[in-house]
């Protein structure tokens, strides 16, 4: 990201974070295209422009490829419900697109953390506020915790709808604050801020998250080591304390909440759990009847991904005419009936996110395979790898700042992977776009950080130049 980029890109910024935090639903997946248009106006940048057409193209040619394939197979592919997984991926589709080399002075980290310690405050007073009127009141359309929305959610009580906004405002929250916390710890004040933020998602109570938090806060304590030997007992130690010391808090706010998480490894061992059902239909069965999915799935939008869910019809309680409203011979024959099962079972699976008959890992498999997975896990690694080296980098150069960034990026960066366990997170806009888009131009900015020569050794040079 040259400089003619950088205020561009903080303003597509804005405009992505703004439309996200609004009670928008459906339409929040055309926000990625939004922020895009705003930055190719902005930066009249025909290079971006360009990379959009050849993203484009090479999806047209990647549904084509599908469509062929499974026309041959006999098997019907609805390039509608494609078209809808465009629009639930978008937030990769904008990170691919823009490019992410350099980034200016004048848009640098400390530029971003105030904006996050606005909105850190506003949607944690917000939320606080939200789980009091719901306690206080003794409202029982909802519970408490699912009342902690933020402006994502900021109707959910008066429609007595909870929906899926506590967790969207739970996972955005975390990024936000994780990546304002080395701000925090620079300039030595704000401590406050990140407590309510911290104080609101533990609030919401979304245990499957912050299990995610912490099992991607213990991961990336071992692999950022230096020479990746675990003889430092003392920090493991230290970090597993810290990490258990996290989930107090939601002991204190839910009464035994703690037990709940043996259900963590229990739905994936129960066979009478729709979530361990749908695994066994897409992992076994689905194969067996298509065999060409173990390699390059079914295609986007074909099983049980959100775009495959929003595409049926049945996704937001009513159909809407502009949606496919229609589901292909995979979804009806192996998925339908246990996304049904859980559905109607409101009394026995409380509509839980850990019993959801589906989640982005096993829907990358049904709808891309084997090369689905490897990607998303190989550019997971490959990042989490670089964002490593990083670390150790400033880390040898006292930097603390940029550190705690490489730290914090990390385990961002594996939660994702583990949240993508539970739930079809990857295809939440609201919860991951400003996120995301914040992280790619940290990124940047460490990437650039790293390739700059010290002061002091460019002055050695131009004195021995002299």
């Amino acid at each position: 990201m040259n400089e003619k980029y950088a205020k561009p890109y903080f303003e597509s910024f804005m405009v992505a974070l703004s439309l996200s935090l609004l009670p928008i639903k459906i339409f929040s997946y055309v926000v990625p295209f939004v922020a895009l248009f705003w930055f190719i106006v902005r930066s009249s940048s025909g290079r971006v422009l360009q990379r959009t057409l050849m993203a484009i193209t090479g999806i047209v040619v990647l549904l084509g490829f599908y469509y062929i394939i499974y026309l041959y197979q006999g098997t019907s592919f609805l390039l509608g419900n494609s078209v809808v997984a465009i629009f639930t991926y978008s937030t990769f589709f904008l990170l691919l697109v823009i490019p992410g080399r350099g980034i200016s002075s004048a848009f640098s980290y400390e530029k971003y953390a105030p904006v996050l310690k606005w909105i850190i405050l506003i949607e944690g007073i917000i939320g606080i506020l939200q789980f009091v009127i719901v306690t206080v009141t003794g409202i029982t359309y909802i519970i408490n915790g699912d009342s902690v929305q933020g402006t994502i959610g900021i109707d959910a009580i008066l429609n007595g709808n909870a929906g899926f906004g506590n967790q969207i405002f739970v996972i955005s929250m975390i990024f936000f604050i994780f990546l304002f916390i080395p701000y925090v710890l620079q300039q030595r004040k704000y401590y406050y801020v990140v407590l309510i933020g911290l104080l609101s998602i533990m609030l919401a109570g979304v245990l499957h998250v912050f299990v995610s938090l912490v099992w991607a806060l213990l991961f990336t304590i071992l692999f950022y080591r230096k020479n990746l030997i675990f003889s430092d007992l003392s920090k493991i130690i230290g970090g597993v304390a810290m990490a258990l010391l996290m989930l107090l808090p939601l002991e204190f706010f839910f009464p035994g909440i703690s037990k709940t998480t043996a259900v963590f490894f229990q739905i994936y061992q129960d066979r009478d759990s729709p979530k361990f059902e749908a695994m066994d239909n897409a992992f076994d069965k689905l194969p067996e009847q298509y065999p060409l999915v173990s390699l390059i799935g079914l295609g986007p939008g074909q099983y049980s991904s959100r775009a495959g869910l929003i595409s049926s019809g049945n996704y937001y309680g009513s159909k809407m005419n502009f949606l496919p409203n229609e589901v292909s011979e995979p979804f009806r024959k192996l998925f339908q009936h246990t996304w049904l099962e859980y559905t109607h079972g409101s009394d026995r699976y409380g509509n839980s996110t850990m019993h959801r008959p589906f989640f982005s890992i096993l829907s990358l498999f049904a709808e891309f395979g084997f090369i689905g997975i490897g990607l998303f896990l190989g550019c997971i690694l490959y990042f989490f790898m670089k964002i490593r080296l990083l670390f150790v980098f400033f880390k040898e150069r006292k930097n603390k700042v940029n550190t705690y960034l490489a730290f914090a990026m990390g385990v961002l960066l594996i939660m994702l992977v583990f949240i993508s366990t539970f739930e079809n997170y990857l295809e939440t806009v609201q919860a991951l776009l400003p996120g995301m888009m914040l992280f790619k131009v940290l990124y940047s900015q460490l990437l650039t950080k790293a390739k700059q020569k010290p002061q002091e050794e460019l002055i050695q040079k131009e004195l021995v130049s002299a």
